[in-house]
């Protein structure tokens, strides 16, 4: 009977994933380690498998620490550590295991090896090409699904995917090793989450270009229901006898010198600890899918938001059953709340690619958050524009940096991390509005209004379509409504108002009782037939609509009421009077009226309070003995930005570069700073 074999006791703890932080033989150059691997799509390596079973057998030998990664046929991510050869000895029989590929798999447990794995020759045969994923199609997959574990199959001419090939195993690269032995239950996917990251911000990219691709083919499947081309069955584990024990503690020994055998006592039989420790794993796995089970079975969409509000989902998704909703719904009910703002936003940037609005700012708000997962879709009224879900509300931030900063302090407070300031809870729930000043603005609010919409209800709803064909129709009349804004700087927020009264009717009836089916959907470019053929078609503006908007200046003065008639006083003779200077005329109804900036930038204060007009300023660009260089270009329409509605935060709706008076973000204003500082006297 083989003796027992002894283990250094010691109260350090020894961590293979704290090693390979601080003994990177590379450096940070990762060519040479990767290039066995690197694999052309022709299937002709530079180097034999025999050869790179050889490269990395003599790597510890040559004080090298190694790590592989390997996928198995579950999809699970397996790391091997320390790869040691069992050779032949002279004067000695050999062993039943010589010739063999002995491999750790995973993290030490209690100092002492965890399972020891046979690793097969053939692991480092070259695999068939795989039809592979790009990164940036990732990246969507991801942002799209958070959960998503694999990906394809991909056609020959998708245009997202690229072929490539690699061995049935990849070497890991130091710096990435720790985190691989996190967890032992790793998708591919979220292994690619980790590296990917650092290889780009490290400039890696192309170094570890095999051990990408590696990962690349193991989140891929070719065939539909198989598991991927590289896969292989994770190897049995090896009941050591002595011999072979001691020879595994003693690479731990080398590893770990604080490990001293003198400080140990003898323990119990290393077999068994193997045993027990590879018994263990399988309990700890087992009680794992029992437990995710019983969550999923716990965290459904009606046991989230309950059996109304999933029958309300339903109808306006025309959903045959709770699995059949926009994929938001499913998300929000598995995740913890403090992570349902993070997957709005995500759900939100999928679809506004999926929409090519690539350039479109939309950021995810708490009011919005909570007037979708409570479905408070209708307007209180016509004129309630904080209410409901309206384009009004889904305005540009001017201060795009707070917005993202709101849904930061928004998780920190639901993941019980901070409590928020006053301030802070109040910018969170506090629901706002803004109006379209300029055409542009009106576009693109309506089109985050159908980006909303498709992700409660998705991209295929009747609803989306009809808010697109909106905006396809308002884009090629826009010249035309352009002239008309000349004498009706409302005709945005009309427009507006329009799309948005007519989303909440329909929202009222989709979810009134007792309606089931779908309502038909508003024809929302019915606005633009009545344009064309010059017939009523203007919502009514009351003092309470363009109160909440700020637009109470643009309000049609009531009519003075006619003066009575007095009776004709006797006609006297005209007089001669010296001639002299005319006095001016009375100023006209509404001369008063400005456009006010509702969004002004504090870092104009200093030009806001300068005595020095805007008008004088911009006499002098290019005149003078003196001149000042040209203001910077509107993000609008590529003319001069008007200095007095940004600088000074007042104008007037006679001005000519109206179209200019949009929010910009401080980033977009740092032309316009870098102007004024050159050139606005303070």
């Amino acid at each position: 009977m083989a003796a027992a074999a002894s283990v250094p006791a010691s109260t350090e703890q020894a961590k293979y994933a704290k090693y390979f932080d601080d003994n990177d033989h590379f450096n940070g150059s990762y060519d040479v380690l990767n290039r066995p691997y690197r694999i052309t799509t022709a299937g002709n390596p530079t180097y034999s498998p025999a050869q790179v079973r050889s490269l990395a057998a003599n790597a510890m030998s040559e004080g090298i620490a190694t790590a592989f990664l390997q996928v198995g046929t579950d999809g699970l991510m397996n790391t091997f550590l320390q790869v040691d050869k069992v050779e032949s000895q002279m004067g000695r029989p050999d062993h039943r295991l010589t010739g063999n590929m002995l491999v750790q798999y995973g993290e030490l447990m209690g100092n002492n090896q965890p399972a020891i794995l046979h690793l097969p020759d053939n692991a480092f045969n070259v695999a068939a090409a795989v039809r592979v994923p790009t990164a940036a199609a990732i990246e969507t997959a991801v942002a799209g699904d958070p959960d998503i574990t694999v990906m394809g199959p991909f056609a020959d001419n998708d245009a997202a995917s690229e072929v490539v090939r690699c061995r049935h195993i990849t070497v890991v690269p130091p710096p990435f090793v720790s985190a691989l032995l996190a967890r032992k239950d790793y998708s591919a996917v979220e292994v690619w989450q980790i590296v990917h990251p650092m290889c780009v911000a490290k400039g890696w990219e192309e170094s570890c270009a095999p051990f990408l691709n590696f990962i690349r083919c193991a989140m891929t499947c070719s065939v539909q229901g198989d598991p991927p081309l590289v896969a292989r069955e994770l190897p049995p584990p090896i009941l050591l006898d002595a011999e072979m024990v001691e020879r595994r503690d003693r690479i731990i020994r080398t590893d770990f010198p604080f490990l001293n055998p003198a400080l140990s006592g003898l323990q119990n039989n290393q077999v068994a600890q193997h045993l027990g420790a590879i018994r263990q794993d399988f309990r700890e796995h087992r009680a794992a899918d029992d437990a995710r089970r019983l969550e999923e079975k716990s965290n459904t969409v009606e046991a989230k938001f309950g059996a109304e509000i999933l029958m309300d989902i339903m109808i306006l998704n025309q959903a045959p059953s709770a699995q059949a909703v926009a994929k938001i719904w499913t998300k929000w009910s598995k995740a913890p709340k403090f992570q349902h703002l993070t997957l709005l936003q995500k759900e939100l940037d999928r679809i506004k690619g999926e929409l090519k609005e690539h350039g479109l700012q939309i950021i995810a708000s708490v009011s919005i958050l909570n007037t979708l997962k409570n479905l408070l879709l209708v307007m209180v009224c016509p004129n309630s524009i904080l209410t409901g879900l309206n384009p009004f509300r889904l305005h540009e931030e001017s201060n795009e940096s707070q917005a993202r900063n709101a849904q930061l302090v928004y998780e920190m407070t639901h993941n019980g991390g901070a409590a928020p300031t006053l301030t802070d809870a109040a910018n969170m729930v506090q629901p706002t509005a803004q109006a379209p000043v300029a055409l542009h603005q009106a576009r693109q609010m309506v089109t985050r209004l159908a980006i909303y919409v498709a992700v409660i209800m998705g991209i295929n709803h009747p609803l989306v379509d009809a808010l697109i064909a909106w905006k396809f129709r308002f884009t090629s009349m826009e010249q035309r409504l352009h002239d008309m804004m000349a004498t009706d700087p409302l005709l945005p927020s009309l427009l507006v108002k329009r799309v948005a009264i007519a989303t909440s009717n329909w929202f009222r009836g989709q979810l009134q009782a007792g309606q089931i089916s779908l309502l038909p959907v508003p024809v929302f470019t019915s606005v633009f037939d009545a344009i064309d053929e010059e017939s009523q078609w203007k919502p009514e503006t009351p003092p309470r609509f363009l109160t909440a908007l700020g637009l109470s200046h643009l309000a049609t003065p009531p009519p003075a009421p006619a003066a009575p008639r007095l009776p004709a006083a006797p006609r006297a003779p005209a007089a001669r009077v010296p001639s002299g200077p005319t006095a001016p005329p009375p100023p006209a109804p509404g001369g008063g009226a400005v456009f006010l900036n509702t969004n002004f930038n504090p870092i104009f204060m200093p030009y806001k309070n300068s005595s020095a007009g805007c008008r004088n300023l911009r006499d002098r660009i290019g005149a003078g003995t003196n001149p000042l260089p040209d203001l910077p270009l509107s993000k609008v329409d590529n003319d001069p930005m008007c200095l007095a509605f940004h600088a000074k935060g007042v104008c007037n709706p006679t001005c000519r570069r109206l179209a200019d008076h949009v929010p910009y973000t401080t980033a977009e204003y740092a032309p316009l700073i870098e102007w004024c500082g050159d050139n606005f006297p303070v």
